[in-house]
């Protein structure tokens, strides 16, 4: 749906990488709330040249220049994660509401600077946890509370792709980077979403490059207050895999396509138990356009949902993690 651009959300993008050219901007042509009105990239070139394609939206080659644009309301923030902090900071001190890429912050203290700024400036924050606007985590939501699965035992998730390039700011530590960081938050906030609890216990194991310490494959071991038990495998050093599994005591419920489905194509799950396999398919959807109305309803106060305390509790549980494990 196209949107009305006299109501609009208008907002401009911080750092043109890869999510932002072939996920994000595409996905404000197909938003009903937002509107593109500017991009900035610390190359002004590579500014012009997105906008090449893009009427009416304006290039900026710094990221000062944006937020002090008057005719942009808001920011998404697709910045390597160790600029999280700042920038959300200064877009919040030029008024502008920030929908910003997961991880939120690096660190409870990051995100605890983050917040206090946005709330001083009367701003509103939202991680982008795209996903879970996906229709098919519903549909597990809604068989698993119909008793098709009986009392939910074991969740397992992995989320990983093949990286090599030391240079890519993944894979450079001082950037943030690293599987954890990087996948990890969609693994770990998947199990939260599907099972409502939040973990009384856990561990987590991880394998670290020879190169520079960035953390190439994280394992975490959960436990929660009903006795659910999980196993989340992130890691850019294996094959490219997006998919969780819900176990039960009475059968399975699988999300082959859980975190990135595949753009324009049908998505499904796979319902498994006495009564034989049930595979429900999901028509396309776009979850980044999703995110854009759902991040301009929260701006509007029109969505009840707390998406900020998401990123906090994300944070919390994996900053936890890290200090347990160094112990």
């Amino acid at each position: 749906m196209k949107n009305d651009s006299s109501k609009a959300l208008r907002m401009g993008i911080l750092g043109l990488g890869k999510i932002s050219q072939k996920a994000m901007i595409p996905a404000f042509q197909s938003s009903a709330r937002t509107q593109l009105v500017a991009v900035a990239s610390s190359s002004y070139a590579k500014a012009e040249k997105v906008c090449a394609s893009l009427p009416g939206v304006k290039a900026y080659g710094s990221y000062e220049s944006l937020l002090e644009d008057s005719d942009v309301d808001a920011v998404y923030i697709a910045l390597p994660n160790h600029l999280h902090k700042e920038w959300t900071i200064k877009a919040a001190e030029a008024s502008k509401h920030v929908l910003c890429e997961k991880p939120t912050a690096l660190s409870c203290d990051e995100l605890k600077a983050m917040s206090f700024s946005c709330k001083a400036h009367d701003v509103k924050l939202m991680e982008a946890l795209m996903y879970r606007l996906h229709p098919q985590h519903e549909q597990v939501r809604m068989c698993i509370a119909n008793g098709d699965i009986g009392s939910i035992k074991y969740f397992k998730a992995q989320f990983s792709y093949y990286l090599e390039d030391d240079q890519n700011i993944r894979r450079r530590p001082e950037c943030g980077g690293g599987a954890l960081n990087d996948v990890g938050v969609y693994v770990l906030d998947s199990v939260r979403y599907i099972v409502g609890e939040e973990p009384a216990d856990g561990s987590l194991s991880q394998v670290f490059a020879k190169e520079n310490g960035v953390d190439e494959s994280s394992a975490i071991q959960l436990s929660f207050p009903s006795g659910v038990q999980a196993h989340l495998f992130c890691s850019m050093a294996t094959t490219r895999i997006n998919r969780y599994e819900v176990i039960g005591s009475e059968g399975s419920i699988e999300v082959p396509h859980a975190y990135i489905p595949a753009p324009g194509q049908r998505s499904h799950i796979v319902i498994k138990n006495q009564a034989g396999q049930n595979i429900i398919k999901m028509p396309p959807f776009n979850q980044y356009a999703a995110e854009l109305d759902v991040f301009a309803k929260t701006v509007a106060g029109e969505f009840s949902k707390d998406w900020p305390t998401e990123g906090e509790l994300n944070t919390r549980i994996i900053e936890n993690l890290r200090l347990k494990q160094a112990i």
